[in-house]
Parts: C-alpha cells; sequence; structure tokens
C-alpha cells in the first residue's frame, strides 16, 4: 500500500497553555513519540502538519486545515494518508494496522465514535470538498467532513477505548502521567 503517514501537530495548544507536541513522554517528545509510532506501523514517510512542517495555508480552521493543506502538497505522491494527532499518545500500533488493512472500498476509514486517527483515500475532489465547507459553511469538524465521503466506520474495542484519550489540558496531562488517564 503507497500510504505516507501525517501527524496533525498544528493546533493552537490554547487549552493546554504550551504547545502539547514538545510534552515529553518516555523519553521523547510526543510529536516523536507520534512520529516512531507510524514508523513502527510500517508508514515510511511521515509528514508533519506543523509552523516548521507542512504548515496550514488557510489558518484557524482546526484540523481540517491540516487535512486540507496536506492533501494540496502531498497530492499525487501517495494512495493513502494516515492522520494521526499529536496528542493521542495511547494509540497502539495494532490500532493503526486496522486501519491500514481494511479493505479500500472507501475513501475514509476510522473508528466508532472517533474521528482521529483515520485513513483518507487520495482525491484531488476531497480539497474543493474542503474548500466549499470553508467557504459556505461553519461547521469545520473533521466529523462533518468525514459525511460528505463514503466512509466506513471500525468498530472500536471496549478494551481499546483508552487508545482514543486526547491531551487538551494541563490536567488531562498530570493525569495521564501519573497513569490515571
Amino acid at each position: 500500500m503507497n500510504i505516507a503517514g501525517v501527524i496533525l501537530a498544528g493546533g493552537k495548544s490554547s487549552r493546554m497553555g504550551t504547545d502539547k507536541s514538545k510534552l515529553y513522554y518516555r523519553d521523547n517528545t510526543l510529536l516523536r513519540h507520534t512520529e516512531n509510532l507510524l514508523k513502527n506501523t510500517g508508514i515510511e514517510n511521515v509528514y508533519i502538519n506543523n509552523e516548521a512542517g507542512i504548515s496550514d495555508e488557510i489558518k484557524d480552521k482546526g484540523p481540517l486545515g491540516g487535512v486540507h493543506t496536506t492533501l494540496k502538497e502531498l497530492q499525487g505522491k501517495f494512495d493513502y494518508l494516515l492522520y494521526v494527532p499529536v496528542d493521542m499518545p495511547n494509540l497502539q500500533v495494532p490500532l493503526l494496522q486496522r486501519l491500514m488493512d481494511t479493505p479500500p472500498n472507501n475513501d475514509i476509514v476510522c473508528f466508532e465514535n472517533h474521528t482521529l486517527p483515520f485513513r483518507l483515500k487520495m482525491n484531488t475532489k476531497w480539497i474543493d470538498v474542503i474548500e466549499n465547507i470553508f467557504n459556505e459553511e461553519e461547521d469545520y469538524s473533521l466529523k462533518n467532513f468525514h459525511k460528505k465521503l463514503n466512509f466506513h466506520a471500525l468498530p472500536t474495542n471496549p478494551l481499546g477505548v483508552g487508545s482514543f484519550a486526547n491531551i487538551n489540558t494541563p490536567d488531562d496531562w498530570e493525569k495521564y502521567t501519573r497513569g490515571k488517564s
């Protein structure tokens, strides 16, 4: 499968008060931890959506802005992109492998009740779909984007629900690093 990984790390981290991607987790930053996770999943090409990497072309649109920019930047280079947020340190290789191993019948594959992580089949039409959302709608959520494409939600194993916990505030981070999240 010709696939690249994209780490969504371009958020403002306003609730955290500091750049989440630079928080240290297991002797690495969350950004390096997430990059290693993708590489351990077998993805050789990993791109980072942030100011130092692939920076959002259209600012203040949330994760969908990062999807838009990376789709434009990576068009024609890969058949699929696997999007992973920097603030979900519990994600594991088997979960990401399930996204990669799902047959290519759908444009987007994600997990039930979760918009991230997801695998997206490359198509130039998605850029137009996102630009239409930006120009004509107020809901810039990934959920709204997913609904506009042929998506498939994989069942979430009840034992793996904790894998989708994301870190948004200092309190979340403190609980997480103490093993309570």
